[in-house]
């Protein structure tokens, strides 16, 4: 009987290269690459993780290079459980998160002008 394993690949988008960047006045279009070189014929499964979740899911695009054929594209969101003692420090870090994006957008509105 063949083996049927299937290899898997799992990467953080952080640590993915970014190929392109286009922002526009409510939303940003990041292109990042991925590179999987497959020990041989079969399945592969591909996650990348690590995106912000107001990302929208419909947007999330593929594409193969090579032998290569993408059967099925998905997107879920995954929340880490956050223990009661670590709150404060998730409110905290999410407050600098919105501080920085109020920057950015300054930023861009004073490029636009």
């Amino acid at each position: 009987m063949p083996d049927t394993a299937e290899a898997q690949y799992k990467f953080q988008a952080g640590a993915c290269a970014i190929e392109q960047v286009v922002v526009y006045t409510d939303r940003a279009e990041v292109t990042r690459r991925v590179e999987v070189e497959p020990e041989g014929p079969g399945l592969a499964t591909v996650v990348v993780s690590g995106f912000s979740t107001r990302m929208d899911p419909d947007s999330v695009r593929v594409k193969g290079v090579g032998n290569a054929k993408i059967l099925e594209v998905s997107t879920d969101y995954a929340y880490d459980d956050v223990e009661d003692g670590d709150a404060e420090g998730t409110a905290r870090e999410r407050r600098e998160l919105e501080d920085q994006g109020a920057v950015a957008h300054r930023d861009v509105s004073r490029i636009r002008d």
